[in-house]
């Protein structure tokens, strides 16, 4: 089934604002915000003692409404600390649009600050304001052409709607606007990011299902190459034949097979200066070719296999439910608030690190072999969890994911280094080749491009060659370590 599609913007528009400004004046005023956050990078939540006030400046879900279901991430930036230091502990004084029938909502704090949410559109933003009206920060940088809006400047509400729209309907009630202003937008925006996530994920399977099909495809036009060459055998036999009546130093003979088929022309290949020779050289190169055959049956039958089973897997991602592609829960012990869940001493303590970024293995020897998916979690693996003693794997000449044997200073076993280099070179771009060298030297060794995360030079490496083995790559899939 499928979802149905988002429009392209859902921000609050003027008659819906004023509702939320008529709520938050009768439960904001003289209230004080005891903590100051941001929920996502852009979406600042002020929590309060009754209820909080969350300003959500999302490309098409603009909006600000009061909440007590927002989390808070767990990093702030510049414009938060500032916010903390000139409103933290203030009251609200004044909670109000700005001007009747626009989108800007203006907060008064009793510490002489003011804060303006220009919530419109793509241009959504919020400054902070000293009591001369002088601007102290912004939560975006802004270039505008049409108003001074930097540091220092002097603020100017933007100018009026030129062409009044007609009257949007209201989809909020009058009372309790700010939990059903909530409850629709973190719907919404829900909804969108499950779109997103399910987009990408049949976009990645549908290339790697492409990149099978090409593979195989060109594995078949080698197949039908090599039967070709196969007709080796008959030169062979015929320059063999030939033999007893071939002309001492000729190069070519009109020789007319003994079992009446028709004359043929034979030509001594370059190398070869006799018929004996060529004969040998056709019966070489026809052996070469039905081994190169074999392999590469070998090889389409593995690829369309593969493809077969891409295509169930993005059938079965197709009709999987939107809810599926919701992102990992947060950690059990974080609260509400965002704030660090507290031990059994009382101390906070933070939240336990995820490993979402690599793909952790487990090697015939019981060695943790671990492979990083993106640029910055292959420079997060390589550079902040192993140790120098470590050894660090990466495909040879082609980009790839970093490959990490941790194995402290103990001696790495073959069978291990084995696994481990056909895991990075089945998580590169050299997997379709099947075979290819892998680069691996100690962790010590490795050294960071400044400036470009996942990039490295290595010192004095090592190189292994190695045939990716479809049966080792799903056994060290099957025994993956639970999450």
């Amino acid at each position: 089934m499928k979802p149905t599609a988002t429009p392209k913007s859902l921000d609050l528009h003027a008659d819906e604002l004023a509702l939320v400004a008529d709520e938050g004046a009768r439960l904001l005023c003289g209230q004080r915000f005891s903590r100051i956050v941001e929920a996502s990078e852009r979406c600042l939540l002020f929590q309060g003692g009754f209820t909080d006030l969350a300003v959500d400046l999302t490309p098409g879900f603009v909006h600000a409404c009061l909440s007590g279901t927002r989390r808070a991430r767990g990093e702030v930036g510049p414009f938060v600390m500032l916010l903390r230091k000139h409103v933290g502990g203030a009251r609200v004084t004044a909670f109000r649009l700005a001007r009747p029938g626009d989108r800007v909502l203006q907060v008064v704090f009793t510490s002489g600050v003011t804060l303006f949410c220009e919530l419109s559109g793509r241009h959504a933003n919020v400054f902070l304001l000293d009591d001369a009206g002088v601007i102290l920060g912004a939560f975006f940088p802004t270039h505008s052409v049409t108003r001074p809006l930097h540091v220092g400047a002097t603020y100017e509400l933007p100018p009026p709607p030129a062409n009044p729209t007609t009257a949007l309907p209201v989809r909020f009630p009058a009372e309790d606007t700010g939990a059903a202003v909530d409850a629709y937008f973190t719907g919404a925006m829900r909804a969108a990011a499950r779109e997103r996530a399910r987009a990408a994920a049949l976009t990645a399977k549908t290339r790697e299902l492409e990149r099978a099909r090409r593979t195989l495809a060109h594995l078949q036009a080698d197949a039908e190459r090599m039967a070709r060459r196969t007709e080796g055998k008959r030169l062979g036999d015929l320059f063999l034949a030939a033999l007893p009546v071939w002309p001492a130093g000729a190069t070519t003979f009109e020789f007319a097979p003994w079992d009446g088929t028709p004359t043929e022309t034979l030509t001594l290949p370059a190398r070869c200066r006799t018929p004996a020779a060529a004969a040998q050289f056709h019966f070489g190169e026809y052996k070469k070719a039905r081994r190169s055959r074999q392999v590469v049956q070998a090889r389409a039958a593995h690829f369309a296999a593969l493809a077969a089973r891409l295509e169930a897997e993005l059938a079965a991602l197709s009709a999987r439910p939107a809810e599926a592609f919701d992102p990992p829960v947060a950690a059990e012990g974080q609260g509400a608030r965002g704030g660090k869940s507290p031990d059994r001493k009382g101390k906070k303590t933070k939240p336990p690190a995820t490993d979402a970024g690599v793909r952790a293995f487990v090697s015939s020897d019981g060695l943790t072999i671990e492979v990083g998916k993106s640029a910055t979690d292959n420079h997060r693996l390589t550079f902040q969890k192993a140790r120098g003693s470590d050894v660090w794997l990466h495909a040879r000449d082609v980009p790839g994911s970093h490959t990490v044997i941790f194995c402290g200073n103990a001696p790495v076993p073959r069978r291990t280094l084995e696994e481990a280099a056909m895991l990075a070179l089945f998580h590169s771009d050299a997997r379709p080749e099947g075979r290819g060298d892998v680069h691996w030297v100690q962790r010590k060794f490795v050294h960071a491009v400044r400036g470009a995360p996942g990039k490295v030079t290595l010192a004095s490496p090592k190189s292994i060659f190695v045939v990716i083995d479809p049966a080792v790559i799903e056994r060290l899939y099957a025994g993956r370590p639970s999450a």
